[in-house]
């Protein structure tokens, strides 16, 4: 059965007006514009995944976030010198004592004369 033959389709002269109409009509051109819309929306979702590589940048100022703390762990470091030079000090106040014994040693020299 040709097309032309079924009486549920209209015959081809019929339904070339209404494609002419279709075509040329700005309801059908809004549809394209709206399919340009829609590959917008795709360059939006490249925005996102933009987004996601930023987020990779901000876990990259939390690792050097951490490298500031190490940076507090080796001013530990220097306390701890701090420290050092303090048991430098007590070696001083120990030599005091020496001196103490220098002293001691005059007072038996002063009874032998």
């Amino acid at each position: 059965m040709a097309a032309h033959d079924d009486p549920h389709l209209a015959p081809a002269d019929d339904v070339t007006p209404y494609l002419k109409y279709a075509l040329g009509n700005d309801v059908f051109h809004d549809k394209v514009d709206h399919s340009k819309a829609i590959h917008d929306k795709v360059d939006h979702s490249k925005a996102i995944h933009d987004k996601v590589d930023h987020s990779k940048a901000i876990h990259d100022k939390v690792d050097q976030s951490k490298a500031i703390h190490d940076k507090v762990d080796h001013s530990k470091a220097i306390q701890d010198k701090v420290d050092h030079s303090k048991a430098i000090q007590d070696k001083v106040d120990h030599s005091k004592a020496i001196h103490d014994k220098v002293d001691h040693s005059k007072a038996i020299h002063d009874k032998v004369d």
